[in-house]
């Protein structure tokens, strides 16, 4: 089965479906769907707790910073895309701030301090 999570995003900005899935054979390369656009982020580490996933993309010839991070005890998440403009930051339902930390975990990526 594969390992995917979605969140729905509520901030001043408005409403933001994000949906991830892990690569079945590249593990360090999660597919999303942010809003509908499709992106590929590679190279992905996360932290030990599963609070932060980060990772590159490629915008038409630029390669931006893809950060993920979550606060279990408020449920806000933020998603930010260096160099996109792209700094979402809001609230999502406790039920998926768990499913996001558990897919963070489920990933099995290097350590942030490790990480290339």
């Amino acid at each position: 089965m594969a390992n995917t999570a979605q969140i729905n995003i509520k901030s001043d900005q408005g409403f933001h479906q994000v949906f991830l899935r892990q690569d079945a054979s590249e593990k360090r390369t999660i597919h999303s769907l942010i809003d509908k656009a499709p992106h590929a982020v590679v190279n992905c580490a996360a932290s030990g707790d599963g609070m932060t996933l980060s990772g590159d993309t490629s915008i038409f010839i630029f390669t931006d910073r893809v950060t993920v991070t979550v606060d279990s005890s408020t449920n806000t998440v933020r998603l930010s895309v260096s160099g996109a403009g792209v700094d979402y930051a809001g609230v999502i339902a406790p039920d998926q701030t768990t499913a996001l930390v558990a897919f963070v975990k489920a990933c099995g990526l290097p350590d942030l301090a490790e990480a290339p």
